[in-house]
């Protein structure tokens, strides 16, 4: 499946950012794992589950992995896009990742089929 992309320019910078216009399942997969991977899931007495704590690095894990899953070029570059990333000024990269962590977000969705 071809996926459209979409072009923004940073308000800090001007630079222009290629991005995928969405994740795919398979793609929101492997960043869950990195925050799985280390986790353990216990089932409690009452049927409850509880989680153990995760390494606080996983979130700079899971965000380099969604940059390199989901842009495709920072000015003009489509090579090493995780390290072109690291060398943005923070006002760019903070907006760059804050259009990529609502693509990657959980959203609630209502149910309009019980209206």
């Amino acid at each position: 499946m071809e996926r459209k992309t979409i072009k923004i320019k940073t308000k800090e910078s001007g630079i222009e950012v290629e991005y995928k216009s969405f994740i795919t399942g398979g793609e929101m997969r492997e960043i869950t794992n990195i925050f799985l991977g280390d986790a353990e899931v216990s089932l409690g007495a009452k049927g409850t589950t509880s989680m153990n704590s995760i390494k606080a690095n996983v979130m700079v894990e899971a965000q380099d992995k969604t940059f390199e899953m989901m842009i495709v070029s920072i000015g003009g570059k489509t090579e090493n896009v995780v390290e072109e990333m690291k060398k943005l000024p923070l006002k760019d990269f903070d907006e760059i990742a804050k259009v990529l962590t609502e693509m990657t977000s959980p959203k609630e969705e209502s149910d309009t089929s019980k209206v």
